[in-house]
C-alpha cells in the first residue's frame, strides 16, 4: 500500500507538468541544503497516522520554518491538511 501512496505522489507531481517543475526544483534545493528532508521520508510516517489517499503535497517556505503541507483524503472521505516541519518531520498541525 505504501508503494501505491508514493506512486500516487510521483504521478501527481508529473501530471502537473512544467508549472510545478519550479516547485520540484525548490524541494530538491531545500533537501540538498539540509533545510528539508525528502518527502519520501516524511510520507511513510504520515501514512501510519493518517490512512487514506494522497491528494497533494507542497513545500511552504514562507513565514517561519520550512514545512510540507500534505492533503490526504481518509477512508471516510474527510480531507485532512497536515502541516509537517520539513526538517524534523514533526507534525505541526492538522486541519
Amino acid at each position: 500500500m505504501l508503494r501505491g501512496f508514493v506512486a500516487t505522489l510521483l504521478l501527481s507531481l508529473v501530471a502537473f507538468g512544467p508549472t510545478h517543475a519550479a516547485d520540484q526544483d525548490r524541494v530538491r534545493d531545500a533537501v540538498k541544503s539540509g533545510e528539508a528532508r525528502p518527502l519520501a521520508e516524511i510520507l511513510p510516517r504520515l501514512r501510519d497516522r493518517f490512512p487514506g489517499q494522497l491528494l497533494d503535497a507542497r513545500l511552504d517556505q514562507g513565514g517561519g520554518p520550512t514545512r510540507y503541507v500534505v492533503k490526504i483524503i481518509g477512508p471516510s472521505g474527510q480531507v485532512s491538511e497536515i502541516t509537517v516541519d520539513a526538517k524534523s518531520g514533526v507534525v505541526l498541525g492538522v486541519r
